[in-house]
């Protein structure tokens, strides 16, 4: 089983930033990654689930459609923070359960955890 993960949005503001803590004096000011080129990846990984007749997690979108804290899911601008890996998370699952219900994993309704012994699955 597969389902196909398209990249993630990149938050300008905070890869300048990051730049700069990093290299000081030597930052260039210059993104070596952005939205647009994030965009363009996105795409092709949904083309790619189509043609193929894959199923697919558009989090490029997704995370953005959260709402205006979707900058919160990262720590510089391209890695998630602990709030964008819960996002990605729930955004895997919610994949899982539509594409592949049959290997949905339903948590432990007393604890709420994923991994123990009263998980289930269908």
């Amino acid at each position: 089983s597969i389902l196909i993960l398209t990249p993630p949005p990149v938050v300008h503001s905070q890869r300048l930033e990051y730049q700069k803590k990093r290299y000081g004096d030597q930052a260039t000011g210059q993104l070596e990654r952005n939205m647009t080129l994030s965009k363009k990846y996105a795409q092709a990984a949904l083309e790619v689930a189509s043609e193929q007749k894959l199923p697919s997690v558009y989090l490029w979108q997704l995370m953005q459609d959260a709402g205006d804290h979707w900058e919160t899911f990262f720590y510089d601008g391209l890695h998630f923070s602990a709030e964008g890996q819960d996002f990605v998370a729930q955004a895997v699952l919610g994949g899982i359960r539509q594409a592949y219900p049959d290997l949905a994993v339903t948590p432990d309704p007393a604890t709420g955890q994923w991994a123990n012994s009263g998980t289930t699955c269908p």
